[in-house]
């Protein structure tokens, strides 16, 4: 059983650049997913350190976009014959959506059985 506690946080602007991050915890430990940034750029002042912009949406994901594509042309040319993404991957992400959801409506921990 997965229990979920969530804290969703949606903003339509920021100064800084393309925001997406991602920490997921748990009972045994964590993930987390820092934003692409334009470059290796780190500096340091007496006020902290700092990082170049994030990079932007179309930027960021472009080879994914054309990894994406390919693939399923290589499906309808029958180049390739097994898709990477199933019917149940995507139900199972969209069970997970939901919860994340319902979570955030609730303020409650919600359970998803696998």
């Amino acid at each position: 059983m997965l229990i979920f506690s969530l804290l969703i946080y949606s903003y339509i602007f920021v100064v800084y650049g393309y925001d997406q991050r991602l920490e997921v915890f748990g009972a045994n430990g964590m993930v987390e997913v820092h934003n692409k940034v334009q470059s290796e750029l780190t500096y340091g002042s007496f006020d902290g350190f700092g990082y170049d912009k994030t990079q932007a949406g179309l930027t960021r994901y472009k080879e994914t976009y054309i990894n994406e594509t390919n693939h399923f042309i290589n499906l309808m040319l029958g180049v390739e014959t097994t898709p990477r993404v199933f019917h149940n991957d995507s139900v199972r992400n969209a069970k997970i959506a939901d919860a994340a959801f319902e979570s955030f409506k609730t303020g409650k921990a919600v359970a998803l059985q696998y």
